[in-house]
């Protein structure tokens, strides 16, 4: 199929390309979807679910990406989504994407999840999605204003330049910024 043909277009469906309205209006009704769930529903979605290790596997039906989905109230629910909220209950204002910290797509452990901006994803996600904790982010804020260059930093950790600049500029996650500075001045 040619690369300028969208397929929904193709089949009647209209597109197929999500925009940020569309994300946030499907994750309204799964929002929706989630605080109707019953006991049931739980024992279904907890029957799915690999306990034996750090990171409990989904063992149900996954995406080509490896997030898991879950069948629940006529809707088709993300499985780390489900998660988070039941843990840590709803989504906080601005905050509206599940990020999972220990980089496993298919990880339903809530210890492991936790909300979040798009923003603070991409800004802490390269594209193999590896991510940097909290520790290693706060290290490379010290380095950097011992005089460390931000571009070797990114190559070592595998990801943008541009996180970089943003943790030491405190744009992004400046409680980061703030803690270094305290962890310099002791």
């Amino acid at each position: 199929m040619r690369d300028d043909v969208n397929l929904g277009s193709v089949l009647g469906l209209g597109s197929t390309t999500s925009s940020a309205a569309d994300r946030e209006a499907r994750m309204k009704q799964t929002d929706k979807a989630i605080t109707s769930m019953s006991e049931k529903d739980l024992d279904r979605f907890l029957d799915k679910v690999d306990f034996s290790g750090d990171c409990w596997e989904w063992k149900g039906c996954r995406n080509e990406k490896g997030y898991g989905k879950f069948g629940l109230k006529g809707k088709i629910v993300r499985v780390h989504r489900l998660a988070c909220w039941l843990r840590h209950g709803p989504p906080p204002e601005g905050k509206p994407t599940v990020d999972h910290l220990c980089k496993n797509t298919s990880c339903v452990n809530p210890d492991h999840l936790r909300w979040a901006s798009h923003k603070e994803q991409v800004a802490f996600e390269t594209n193999d999605h590896v991510k940097v904790d909290d520790d290693t982010a706060i290290e490379c804020i010290k380095r950097y204003f011992s005089g460390e260059s931000q571009r070797k930093m990114a190559r070592e950790l595998g990801v943008s330049q541009k996180s970089i600049s943003q943790w030491v500029n405190g744009e992004f996650r400046p409680e980061l910024l703030a803690r270094a500075k305290e962890g310099l001045a002791a």
